[in-house]
């Protein structure tokens, strides 16, 4: 888990959600205000979606850096939907050592090169996202691919 930074012109930025196994990565947008609680209501929305037992199943273990986004790890671990319940462990990487996620590292400098370049058509990614009839079925195929690879 890792924030791309934002371009100085767009008021949001890109978060992403490495699944190494599956060679995938799941892009959510953020406005530059953004607050934990905001990340932490992601993965509430995932686990909605997916609900408990296949959430755990792919986010039982999550790396990320420092950010003071992901400082609520309380909040990340504790499911949303049974409250008495872990539904992940969130690790992070020691200061300054992104070598620790290296692969998460190499993946966001090659999406830097797109979404943080000076091109209009990029400037508004969240509008294109958030208005794509197919969100619900695409998440229904990378769950098929979970299954699939457990």
């Amino acid at each position: 888990m890792d924030f791309l930074g934002s371009r100085k012109d767009s008021d949001q930025q890109i978060l992403t959600l490495h699944f190494l196994p599956l060679e995938f990565i799941y892009i959510a947008v953020f406005d530059k205000k953004c607050t934990v609680d905001d990340v932490v209501n992601l993965f509430n929305d995932l686990e909605k979606k997916l609900g408990f037992e296949d959430f755990n199943r792919i986010f039982h273990t999550v790396l990320t850096d420092r950010d003071i986004l992901f400082n609520k790890y309380e909040s990340f671990e504790q499911s949303s939907l049974e409250k008495s319940k872990k539904r992940m462990n969130i690790f992070y990487c020691n200061p300054a050592s992104s070598s620790q996620k290296a692969n998460v590292e190499n993946s966001n400098n090659q999406l830097r090169r797109i979404f943080l370049k000076d091109d209009t058509a990029l400037v508004n990614i969240y509008d294109t996202v958030k208005n794509t009839p197919n969100v619900n079925d695409a998440m229904e195929e990378f769950l098929i691919a979970v299954r699939k690879k457990s």
